[in-house]
Formats: structure tokens, sequence, C-alpha cells
């Protein structure tokens, strides 16, 4: 075995892991693509949440002062 041959044999296995690095960092590059792809699609934008958030209060608003309207007739029931 020459030094030629030896060296030729140690560069085809550093050549071989460093083709599988970079392919398994291009295959951990794409699945974080399709995380944040994911995370677009169903990202809630601020708008929304405000408006969803304002429905929602208005909502509790209208059942409080139903409430607020069924216990004033409950003490004026109680009162006589």
């Amino acid at each position: 075995m020459t030094l030629e041959l030896a060296f030729n044999i140690l560069l085809a296995i550093a050549s071989g892991a460093l083709g599988l690095l970079i392919k398994r960092l291009y295959s951990v590059i794409d699945a974080q693509s399709d995380k944040i792809e994911r995370i677009l699609v169903h990202y809630q934008p601020r708008s929304d949440a405000h408006n969803n958030q304002n429905q929602i209060l208005g909502a509790i608003k209208e059942v409080k002062s139903m409430v607020d309207k069924l216990n004033d007739k409950l003490d004026r029931k109680a009162d006589k």
C-alpha cells in the first residue's frame, strides 16, 4: 500500500462523511421550513386576535347585564 493509495482512501472516507453531513443538514433545513410554513398557515394575526377578544368581551358584557337585570328582578321580588 502506497502513501498515495492511503491518501486516496482517506480522502474518499472524508468526502463521504462530509456528503452525509451535508445531506443531514439539508434534511433538517427542510424540516424547519415545513414547520415555518405550518406556523404561517395556522398563525392568528394580531388584528384577528383583537377582533375575537372584542367579540368575547362584548358577549361577556351582555351576559353581565342580563345577570344584573335578573338580580334586580329577584331583589324586587324578594322585597314584596
